[in-house]
Parts: structure tokens; sequence; C-alpha cells
């Protein structure tokens, strides 16, 4: 049971109370109602993940995609719909939050950065629906429709000890994140699906790096933390190898 979290105003004015009582309701609505609950069933994932892999992380954007729709796009030079190459019309929607769970292998920073407040970029694997994508993107259908996220090496097949399936209709693309700078006022944000294609380059839409984490304790002198797991492992692996003994000494001798 998640605790009970309320916004409570400092002051006793009215602008205050109010604004407290609508971060109650917008909160309440993400963790319980939209999409079933997204953003507590991603929360739940991402605590697992500093449990076990050292840092959970938790990617959390504005989706201009998501929402309802709110009408046609059209040709800002000739006014008329845009449609895709199937002849239907190309929407535009409200938009809302988006929330992904990630592990520590979806997440790169700097490798020599010791703190996350002191990284400026970050990098994320995420994965989506290449059709989805095909239709945002569509000068790079041809390349989003011939990706594949299926990979040969156990990392990458790795959820929750199953494989993963040989078919499927998710991709990986990689979102990169930099936060405003000196260097880079502007910041930067860009989707890319490897390292030829560049789907989206632009100014960050954010004043940070929307990535957040979580940790069972902290890493000394490194941006990853320390799980529980770490310590439970060796222990495991001792009693992993008592019962394989055990076993095979039964199995040839009874």
């Amino acid at each position: 049971q998640p605790p009970n979290m309320t916004a409570q105003s400092i002051n006793d004015d009215a602008a205050s109370l109010i604004a407290a009582q609508t971060f109650d309701g917008v909160f309440g609505y993400y963790m319980q109602t939209y999409r079933q609950g997204r953003l507590l069933r991603e929360s739940r994932i991402t605590v697992e993940n500093a449990l076990v892999t050292d840092t959970g992380y938790t990617l959390v954007e504005w989706d201009p995609y998501s929402g309802k729709a709110t009408g046609e796009q059209t040709d800002p030079e000739t006014g008329e719909p845009v449609v895709d190459d199937r002849g239907q019309p190309q929407m535009t929607f409200e938009g809302d939050m988006y929330f992904k769970s990630r592990s520590c292998w979806d997440v790169f920073y700097d490798p020599g950065t010791e703190n996350e407040d002191e990284a400026d970029w970050v990098l994320v694997r995420d994965q989506v629906n290449k059709y989805e994508y095909a239709n945002r993107y569509p000068q790079y259908k041809t390349q989003i429709l011939g990706s594949s996220s299926i990979q040969t090496d156990s990392i990458n097949q790795w959820r929750r000890g199953f494989r993963k399936a040989t078919k499927t209709n998710m991709i990986n693309v990689y979102k990169f994140y930099h936060r405003p700078t000196v260097m880079m006022p502007k910041g930067r944000y860009a989707i890319l699906l490897d390292a030829a294609t560049v789907l989206l380059d632009g100014p960050n839409p954010y004043d940070c790096l929307p990535v957040f984490s979580i940790r069972a304790m902290e890493g000394l002198g490194s941006i990853v933390g320390y799980a529980p797991a770490n310590v439970i492992a060796p222990v495991q692996q001792s009693q992993n190898i008592l019962s394989s003994a055990m076993m095979t000494n039964y199995s040839m001798f009874g």
C-alpha cells in the first residue's frame, strides 16, 4: 500500500489552498485513474529495479501525441488536411504525461559523473510501437519499419526470467536530453533510431533532465547506487552450489 501523499499549503490564503487541492486532484488522477494507475504501476517497477539492479529510473515526459484528438492537421502553406500514405488524416492531440520505468541497462550518463545533479546529459533507451512512430515520422518510415528490437545477447533478452518474443511491434529508440547550459543555452532533445537515423533534433523542452532515480543506498564515488540484492547474491550463490552438489550426489549414488 503506497503512502497517502497529500499537499499542504504553507500559507492559509485562498490561492495557496486552491493550489494544494489542485495538486491533490492531479496527483490522484495520474496515480490511480490515468491508464489504470500507470504512474503507480511504473513507480513500483522503479522501486523493484532499485532493490535489484542498483538504481531505478523513471522517464517523465510530455507526449504531444497522447490524449484526445482535437482536430486534423493542416498544411500551413495550402491549408489542406495532411494525410498519410493510406489517405488517413493526420490528427492533432491534447497531449498528456508519459511515464516509463527504466532499468540501469536503459539509462546512460557520463560515466565520469559522480552525481546526477552534475550531469549535463542523459541518454534513455525506450521501447515504442514501430507503426506508431512510422506514422509520427513518415520521412523515416522505411528505416523505422525495418528496425527490430530483437537482440541475441542475454542482457537484452532478459525480462523477469523470460526471453523476449521473437516477433514484436516494439522497437528501441534512444532519447537524448542535454540540459540548458552556458555552452548550450536551449539544451538539446533528440530521438535516435540508431547512430545514423535521427528522428527528431531540437531544443530541450524542459529546464532539467526528465529522468528521475531512486536508490536503496548510494554508491561511493559513483552515480550508480548499491542494491540490497548485491548483499543477498553471494549467499544465494553459495546455496545454489551446495544444492547442486547434493542433488548431483543423490542422482549418482541415490
